[in-house]
């Protein structure tokens, strides 16, 4: 089964790299980053799904493998649908909703796997001498009663495993909820040097709205609501008001900022998201 995912995610990483390049040339501005990332992150990506996968694995009959198998390359593909469709302008109908998240908690969990691994990697690697010298006594000498022992050694950390290679799944999806719950976080900021005259100043600080798909009109009013209950003098924007979908994902936006009152306006930089702007957005 191993075998049959490696051959899936090299044709699936050629066909991105593939894609990505031909919107580059049909000169897709918002497909650049696409044609210069898409290589090395799916590469990476590609690494701890097969490890995962064969993880898990490990510990399941045929017939579970195969349904894993067939989850994990549904999975796959709703994720490249949706970076291809969201990067090439074409309309995003994957990245509405609740399928929204598919995506980016596929891609992300197993960039925890991955970093998992690499720390793991690197402390065993100072005990890997030892490790090797135990396995050679143990080739010298075997110990017939330890069959049985390393059996059931053998079934927990199988267990083991697979409840590990949960965890980043866990950890993925256990910001989604949280996403949209919102807070205000007030803080006072002693600043030496500061005039006197900016003392008592009040600034509400908004960043990575990322309108589109679950950051709908409701919830952006709500933010502007929030804003407004903590009578801020100033608004500072840093960055990021957009994710990369297509169409007029953008418009409950306006309305919303419009509804923030500050005696003093709204000021704002761009986020790296935010280059893939439609026209109007600037």
């Amino acid at each position: 089964m191993t075998s049959i995912l490696r051959r899936w995610l090299w044709g699936l990483g050629i066909a991105l790299t593939g894609i990505a390049f031909w919107l580059l040339a049909s000169g897709a501005r918002r497909s650049v980053f696409f044609a210069l990332l898409v290589p090395p992150l799916f590469a990476l990506f590609a690494y701890g799904r097969v490890r995962l996968y064969r993880q898990v694995s490990e510990a399941l009959v045929r017939r579970e493998q195969i349904v894993l198998l067939a989850a994990g390359m549904l999975c796959d593909a709703i994720m490249a649908a949706q970076l291809v469709t969201a990067r090439g302008g074409a309309p995003g109908w994957l990245n509405v909703g609740p399928l929204a998240w598919l995506g980016p908690v596929w891609f992300s969990a197993h960039g925890l796997a991955l970093l998992g691994y690499a720390v793991l990697g690197l402390l065993r690697a100072p005990l890997r001498p030892w490790r090797w010298w135990q396995a050679r006594r143990a080739e010298a000498a075997p110990d017939p009663t330890s069959e049985v022992p390393e059996l059931d050694r053998r079934t927990f950390l199988r267990q083991a495993g697979a409840f590990g290679a949960a965890a980043p799944f866990a950890l993925s999806l256990s910001g989604v909820p949280l996403s949209y719950d919102f807070r205000v976080e007030e803080r006072e900021l002693r600043i030496p040097g500061l005039p006197p005259e900016l003392d008592g100043l009040r600034v509400a600080h908004l960043s990575d709205i990322h309108v589109g798909g679950a950051m709908d009109r409701d919830r952006l009013l709500r933010v502007a609501a929030l804003t407004n209950a903590a009578r801020p003098d100033l608004v500072l924007h840093t960055g990021d008001f957009l994710t990369h979908r297509a169409g007029d994902f953008d418009a409950p936006l306006y309305d919303a900022l419009a509804a923030i009152g500050a005696p003093h306006g709204q000021w704002a930089c761009l986020g790296n998201h935010d280059f893939d702007d439609p026209e109007r957005f600037t």
